[in-house]
């Protein structure tokens, strides 16, 4: 019996074992790095600013929102300013801080008790004069660059 053996010929165009293992290795690193930073993205961020639950009461031209709950930590009331908007959403105090905005634009803020003058706390309330501010109007509370939104609250 007659063997044939067939000449192999070398391929100079192949990538090497060793080559092509360190590219998929690579490769898969690369593509869990991306598959990491989109699944990051999809996951909401947990902020470390306060938000306020109020309540809303309208007596004698005034509207009045009461702090019955802050969560996610203490708002400093040095770092709490305050954007006033009327019902056509015109500008009517832009971001100014809590102490300064207290009194002006038709704005009163009273606090709870002297224990929380640092803090705002449950029993705080903020104030808008009714006949100024119609249906509509917005007191928004946020930090100083607005990056943080507190609450906003609506006539």
């Amino acid at each position: 019996m007659k063997k044939i053996w067939m000449k192999r010929k070398k391929d100079s165009s192949a990538v090497s074992p060793v080559i092509a293992t360190i590219l998929m290795v690579a490769i898969t690193v690369v593509l869990a790095a991306v598959l990491y930073v989109m699944v990051l993205g999809l996951t909401p961020t947990v902020g470390t600013s306060a938000t306020f639950g109020t309540t809303k009461t309208i007596a004698s031209n005034q509207v009045r929102w009461t702090v019955v709950s802050v969560s996610a930590g203490p708002a400093l009331k040095s770092a709490v300013y305050v954007q006033i908007k009327d019902d056509t959403g015109t500008f009517k105090l832009t971001t100014t801080q809590l102490s300064t905005a207290n009194g002006t634009a038709g704005f009163v803020y009273s606090s709870s008790s002297l224990a929380s003058y640092t803090y705002i706390s449950v029993g705080d309330t903020f104030s808008l004069n009714s006949t100024t501010y119609k249906t509509g109007s917005t007191l928004t509370l946020v930090n100083s660059d607005s990056t943080n939104q507190y609450c906003i609250l609506t006539v």
